[in-house]
């Protein structure tokens, strides 16, 4: 027998990918442009949906490798806990939402490829489930993290495995509030900065979100402020336990 690389198929396949991906990303943001709609992703990082208005939504390589195994971890993990509870759809004014699961408790599932569990979770995990619940009037939510590169070495000398993090959150009625007046700040401060041509009064984020685009303004990102203050402009405590 013979066995030969073919890196010519296996380039046919990730183009078929980004193609179906690329696709379905359009049908999606004419329908929300066309009902004038805003999703929470839109909301989680403003910067880049700044972008994504002005120069257009980017299907890239990079992003089509974490959409492709996120997609594939969330709809077996929606599977097991229960598929009929999975991408429940919820609208708050003129947001929307598809909650990864809701039933007695609000899941929202994540994949990390960090090789090692943090000891917190990450300052847009906490946003976008602090949305759902600020959308739904859920005063706890949980974030799981599946992490399939979990235990991996450099050297390649040790096989990954599959791990889980949890995490809970605990909002009161004021919180949810204060959420609410989050979600509508960072609406405004998006379309402002998007009828100036200047996102300098958005939030900045990691530079991986925007490697893609053509932008001026450096990257002034720093996690341990996100993770102080994890929503966008509102001035939320958050204590973590």
């Amino acid at each position: 027998m013979k066995v030969r690389n073919d890196p010519k198929f296996a380039s046919l396949v990730r183009k078929k990918i980004i193609d179906v991906y690329t696709a379905e990303s359009n049908v999606s943001n004419a329908k929300r442009a066309k009902e004038s709609l805003w999703h929470v992703s839109d909301l989680v990082f403003p910067r880049q949906t700044y972008y994504n208005i002005v120069q257009g939504r980017k299907v890239t390589d990079t992003a089509i490798g974490f959409w492709f195994t996120g997609k594939a971890y969330h709809a077996e993990l929606q599977r097991v806990l229960g598929a009929k509870y999975a991408e429940v759809e919820a609208k708050w004014g003129s947001v929307v939402a598809h909650i990864d699961h809701l039933d007695r408790v609000l899941i929202e599932i994540k994949t990390s490829r960090k090789w090692t569990i943090p000891e917190l979770p990450a300052p847009h995990y906490i946003r976008q489930a602090g949305y759902y619940c600020a959308m739904t009037g859920k005063k706890q939510a949980k974030i799981v993290v599946v992490y399939p590169t979990s235990g991996r070495t450099r050297k390649g000398t040790k096989s990954s495995t599959v791990e889980v993090g949890a995490w809970e959150l605990s909002f009161t009625a004021q919180d949810l509030k204060v959420i609410q007046a989050d979600m509508n700040d960072t609406i405004r401060a998006i379309e402002g900065a998007v009828k100036k041509k200047d996102p300098g009064s958005l939030p900045p984020v990691p530079d991986w979100l925007l490697k893609d685009f053509d932008r001026p303004e450096p990257g002034d990102y720093d996690e341990k402020d996100d993770m102080r203050q994890p929503f966008n402009f509102s001035t939320l405590a958050v204590k973590y336990v």
